[in-house]
C-alpha cells in the first residue's frame, strides 16, 4: 500500500473542496437567473461570485459545469437591467425563454460529451 504524505492529502482536501464550491457556484448561477431581470436586486452580485467560483472549479477539474456557469453568469447580464439596451432589438420575454433553451441545449451537449468521453475504449 502507498503511503501519502500529508501534503498530499492536503492537496486532495483541496481539491474536493474547489470542486464542491464550482458546484455551489453553478446553483448560486442558477438561482441568479431570473431575479436578475427585476431592478435593484443583488443577483447580479451572486452571478460575480458565481463566475469566481466557475473559475476555482474549472482549475479543480470540473471544466463543463464552469463552462455552463460561466454561460449562465453571461445570460444573467444579458437579461439584467444593466442591459437595456438590448431591448430595442428583442423582446425581453423572447430573450429570456431564448437563452434559456440555448442553456439547455449547451447543457445537453456537455452531457453527451462527458457520456462519451467517460465510456470511450481505447
Amino acid at each position: 500500500m502507498k503511503k501519502t504524505s500529508l501534503f498530499d492529502k492536503v492537496l486532495i482536501i483541496v481539491e474536493v473542496i474547489a470542486r464542491y464550491f464550482g458546484r455551489f457556484s453553478f446553483v448560486l448561477a442558477l438561482l441568479a437567473y431570473l431575479p436578475s431581470i427585476a431592478p435593484f436586486t443583488p443577483a447580479l452580485l451572486g452571478s460575480v461570485l458565481a463566475f469566481f467560483g466557475a473559475i476555482v472549479g474549472a482549475l479543480s477539474g470540473e471544466k463543463r459545469l464552469a463552462v455552463l456557469t460561466i454561460y449562465i453568469v453571461i445570460a444573467t447580464f444579458l437579461v439584467s437591467p444593466v442591459f437595456k439596451g438590448i431591448e430595442h432589438y428583442i423582446s425581453l420575454g423572447f430573450l429570456v425563454v431564448g437563452l434559456i433553451i440555448l442553456g439547455i441545449v449547451l447543457a445537453i451537449g456537455l452531457h453527451n460529451n462527458f457520456n462519451a468521453s467517460k465510456y470511450k475504449i481505447e
